[in-house]
């Protein structure tokens, strides 16, 4: 195996066999495939446990989010990148419903949810001092 300079492009990387990048994503999407399948079989057979419902989802988006991780950064595909924000998104906000749905003698409440998601961007988006 060659020893690669720092000169190295993202093209002479992904000319390897199979990069390290590549092989974080499939196992990222296997990893979170599985979990979502095991979790989906765990609230089938209780389906009043919700949260495992909302984890389940949120795997499958995480997966989802893998695979397109791979296009956005190797091809600079913009729509990808979308698609891997999108999802990662939706996986943040899935594993926090399946939390508050654990909490006892709490309803959800939506407006608390967008709340949160909206002080969470913006605190994202801040700049830094």
């Amino acid at each position: 195996m060659r020893r690669l300079s720092r000169a190295a492009t993202l093209a002479e990387l992904n000319a390897t066999s199979f990069s390290t990048l590549g092989q974080s994503c499939l196992s990222g999407v296997v990893l979170n495939l599985t979990a979502s399948l095991v979790i989906f079989y765990l609230w089938r057979r209780d389906s009043s446990e919700r949260y495992l419902a909302f984890w389940s989802s949120a795997h499958l988006s995480s997966a989802v989010r893998w695979l397109f991780i791979y296009p956005a950064v190797t091809a600079d595909s913009v729509p990808a990148q979308a698609m891997a924000a999108l999802c990662a998104g939706a996986t943040i906000s899935l594993n926090l419903l399946g939390v508050y749905s654990l909490i006892p003698g709490r309803r959800l409440d939506l407006r608390m949810l967008a709340a949160c998601r909206t002080w969470g961007v913006e605190s994202e988006n801040r700049p830094q001092r």
